[in-house]
């Protein structure tokens, strides 16, 4: 596969895993897709209250959404800088894991949406940090 084929389908499954992070947003903003599908922290609504516990969903996925997405158009050089890629996706999978963390709820379903991000957040991290891969865009 070519190096160039290779950095653009990545770039591709990255910002589509930005994408899916709407769904937290969406919770945020009171749609509820399944029954289960819920705006509430296990620990941020009691202590916080259910509006300021919204509002730090709201702000957590809408960030991540725009980091990993921004990232993703990164890694090509699409309107971001090649060299910024790695932090965007980086900060964008974090937000991600801490709003998973405090809102399990907040994708509609366990499996595959909570699990699949939490897979591929752990999986961008170590791929960025510690296997140093796709190696061209580490030059």
């Amino acid at each position: 596969m070519s190096p160039i084929l290779l950095s653009v389908l990545i770039g591709i499954a990255i910002i589509g895993h930005g994408i899916g992070h709407v769904l937290g947003v969406m919770s945020a903003l009171g749609f509820q897709l399944t029954p289960q599908h819920s705006s509430e922290s296990w620990l941020l609504t009691r202590i916080l209250g259910k509006p300021v516990s919204r509002a730090v969903l709201f702000i957590v996925f809408a960030a991540a959404t725009i980091f990993i997405i921004m990232g993703g158009l990164g890694i090509n050089g699409w309107l971001v800088p090649l060299d910024r890629w790695a932090w965007l996706t980086t900060v964008g999978s974090i937000l991600s894991i801490v709003g998973l963390v405090l809102f399990p709820k907040a994708f509609p379903t366990l499996f595959p949406n909570v699990i699949g991000a939490l897979a591929v957040d752990i999986t961008a991290l170590l791929t960025i940090y510690w296997w140093h891969w796709p190696p061209l865009l580490f030059k």
